[in-house]
């Protein structure tokens, strides 16, 4: 349901940007004459997450909007109007960086006849900022303690426990969020002092998280953890597909 609700939001913007790219994309005026062009389109759309292509599809929207608002034309851009355009979306929240992946994903997707977008102008304004630096911080110790008190406790409902859980393995396994999502539910192996499983799109690539996708190492006082992953595994009452994603269950469990 979520990654149909993100395609969604992927459809609207791409309805939007299509005419723009078009003047100046030989893939898409070629993918017209196709009789498969709904197909090779949505490929090319997919060869990056939903949450990614919304996020392309947005600062490219700003991107071309950008350049209306100083004038230029899409069809004979230069560098430096290239580079005029990201200034003026970092001055308005936009971090140069973002759009230009964002423009550069495009022209390597749709063959955009853009001007060279890695070098001259460019290398000088891809340079970071220190003051746009960040960096995430861990979470909390006392959060952790929380998820693992209310576990052995049974807290809460079945679903809020599940959440928990989620926490708890993607914490103790390094996990993004969204590979999280991306769990192959055939994949988990149970031992008796660790689980292991494979994520089929990580954040980085859509390659394997090498022989452990993730793992969750028990020690002889943290066996809760071990045992609410096991127990989830063979719940009967909860139906799970051949695919299955951590976090999608903790936030939407059936």
């Amino acid at each position: 349901m979520l990654h149909a609700e993100v395609w969604q939001r992927c459809l609207k913007l791409w309805a939007l940007i299509q005419p723009w790219l078009l003047t100046i994309s030989s893939v898409l005026q070629e993918l017209g004459e196709s009789r498969h062009a709904s197909t090779l389109l949505q490929n090319l759309l997919k060869s990056v997450s939903e949450n990614t292509l919304v996020r392309y599809l947005a600062h490219l929207l700003k991107f071309v909007g950008t350049l209306q608002d100083l004038n230029v034309r899409w069809e004979s851009i230069r560098q430096l109007e290239v580079v005029d355009a990201l200034l003026s979306m970092h001055k308005s929240g936009s971090h140069v960086t973002n759009g230009l992946k964002a423009v550069r994903w495009a022209a390597k997707t749709f063959g955009l006849a853009l001007p060279d977008l890695y070098g001259g102008l460019l290398v000088g304004v891809e340079a970071r900022i220190t003051s746009d630096r960040k960096e995430a911080l861990p979470l909390p110790i006392y959060v952790l303690a929380y998820c693992e008190r209310a576990l052995l406790l049974e807290s809460g409902s079945v679903g809020f426990r599940l959440f928990l859980g989620a926490i708890l393995i993607s914490a103790s396994a390094s996990l993004r969020f969204s590979d999280a999502q991306h769990i192959l539910w055939t994949s988990i192996q149970a031992a008796q002092d660790n689980v292991r499983a494979i994520s089929y799109r990580t954040k980085s690539s859509r390659c394997l998280f090498a022989n452990e996708a993730f793992k969750v190492i028990t020690e002889p006082d943290r066996m809760a953890a071990f045992f609410f992953i096991a127990g989830m595994m063979y719940m009967e009452h909860f139906p799970f597909n051949s695919s299955f994603g951590i976090g999608s269950v903790a936030i939407g469990c059936r």
